[in-house]
This record gives structure tokens, sequence and C-alpha cells, in this order.
């Protein structure tokens, strides 16, 4: 119980809960590999309207009253095989009388299929004899669907030879390799062999000195 003395200063009393409202996005469809934040708000002394509002993520929101909380909470995050979780607060938090208290996630598919089940477990830490002890107050399930990425045509070929491309080598880039090779070097020995037989044609073959011009030019005999 939260009890409030003349001074104004807030005292908690152990076993003894104050009701607190809560709010969080909710997330119905993701993509596998697309990371998605889950956002959780508490507050003892806003509505459920308010802490809507003050949620940051553009997802459908929603929103219980009456919640037990002591003087530190926990929030913790959990789903099924294939769900990759990280913390970005931490999850023990205390709890304060006036401002609101929040909780941040964020989740990755790993694997595709239509009924994944995310998990979100709220506990009460109470301090008895020096000794925490924790309760847990609810635990609020939700399925979510999770999708293959819509992939382009060149994402598909990238991926495929980036996952084949020993078969590929072996297969199809070597002999081709191979084959452009001998084609070039059959290539390069029959313009060698072109080469030498010019060069040995025009060694053997007799060049006229004679200027075109002092070359006689064939008439008709003059007749007497």
């Amino acid at each position: 119980m939260l009890v409030l003395p003349p001074d104004g200063l807030a005292v908690w009393h152990p076993f003894i809960f104050v009701r607190s409202s809560i709010a969080s996005n909710t997330l119905t469809e993701m993509q596998v590999g697309k990371a998605e934040t889950i956002e959780l708000l508490l507050s003892t002394s806003s509505s459920t309207e308010e802490l809507k509002q003050q949620l940051t993520e553009a997802d459908a929101k929603e929103a219980v009253a009456g919640i037990p909380t002591a003087e530190r909470m926990q929030a913790r995050l959990t789903g099924d095989p294939g769900f990759v979780i990280q913390a970005i607060t931490p999850e023990e938090q205390a709890i304060s009388s006036f401002g609101t208290t929040k909780w941040e996630w964020d989740v990755t598919p790993m694997q595709a299929g239509e009924e994944k089940n995310l998990h979100l477990t709220i506990t009460a830490l109470i301090e008895v004899a020096e000794e925490t002890i924790p309760r847990t107050i609810d635990t609020y399930n939700r399925t979510i669907m999770v999708k293959e990425v819509q992939k382009s045509w060149g994402q598909r070929v990238s991926e495929f030879i980036g996952n084949n491309w020993q078969w590929l080598w072996a297969t199809i880039l070597a002999p081709i390799a191979l084959w452009a090779y001998r084609t070039y070097r059959r290539r390069k020995e029959a313009k060698q062999k072109i080469g030498c037989c010019v060069t040995v044609a025009s060694k053997g073959a007799k060049v006229s000195r004679v200027p075109p011009k002092a070359r006689p030019l064939l008439s008709h005999p003059v007749s007497k």
C-alpha cells in the first residue's frame, strides 16, 4: 500500500500493492529478419487512455487497468524458439508514484510460421527479511504470424549464388573458364603461325627495285 503522510513523501508497505495501469503496442504480423520494438508503459497515476497516447510505436495498442504494483517491478518478454529478443531497458525497475515506467524490447523473428507466441510476464519484487521474493502478477500472451520476406528476382539469384557458389564453380564456371582459356590459346597460336608464314614468304620473294615510272610501257610495234 502506498501511504502519503503529511510531509507528502511516499512510503511503501510490503505485501500490499497499489493499482496501476499498463499499456503496450501489440503486434499481429511480423517478417523474418525484421526487428520490431515492443513497448510497455506502467503508471500508478495515469489512466489507460493517457498511457496509450504516450506510446511511441505506431502499432495497435492495448491497455489494462488495476494491475497490482509493488515498489519494484519486473517485466520480462519471452517467446517461442525462432525469436531473438533483446531487452533495451532493464527488466527490473523501481516504480515511481508520479511518473511513468517504461520497458522496451527489440524482437526479431528468424523463422516463419502462422502461430508464433510471445509472452509478457509482469512480476512484483517484494523485499522480505532482506530477501527479494518475486510474485508473478500476470502473463500476457500474443500469437503472431511471421511471414517470409518477399524477395526480388535479383535478391533470389544473389542468394542462390551465395549459397551454391562451390557447386556452380565445379559444374558450370570452371568448365566455361577452361573452354575460354583453350579457345584463347588456339586463336593465339593460329595468329602466330600466320605471322611466321607471312614473314617467310616476304623473305623469299623477289622485290623489284625499278620505280614504277621507269618500267617500259607495253605498246604495239611501230611498222616501218
